[in-house]
């Protein structure tokens, strides 16, 4: 994907996920998103002090958000990452795609990772 149009952003500190219960407050935080990349915004790095995850970090890592909720049909992938796989975790991944397919103008899938 290096010289793609198509972008791997982390999320995972931003939330952009709409909910059904349209309150901004209760918006979701995917890990990751994988979009063309005329339709998110960057962010920058969010601040962490876990040196781990600092030595992870890469020039041409990117951060940020889908630009506009009414272009969720153009979101390639939505991913998460798991240390370990369980129901708990299977579910949020499952309610991501709720989420993304439930109005009537909707996407009537999604495609998760």
């Amino acid at each position: 994907l290096r010289d793609s149009n198509i972008h791997v952003v982390n999320s995972e500190e931003y939330p952009w996920l709409v909910t059904s219960s349209n309150d901004q407050r209760f918006n979701q935080k995917p890990d990751n998103i994988f979009c063309h990349r005329a339709i998110y915004n960057r962010c920058n790095p969010f601040q962490t002090n876990n040196p781990n995850l600092v030595n992870l970090r890469r020039d041409t890592d990117r951060y940020g958000v889908l630009a506009d909720w009414a272009l969720r049909d153009s979101i390639d992938v939505t991913g998460e990452a798991k240390l370990k796989i369980d129901n708990s975790g299977f579910g949020e991944v499952v309610n991501y795609a709720r989420h993304i397919c439930y109005y009537k103008d909707a996407p009537k899938y999604a495609k998760l990772l």
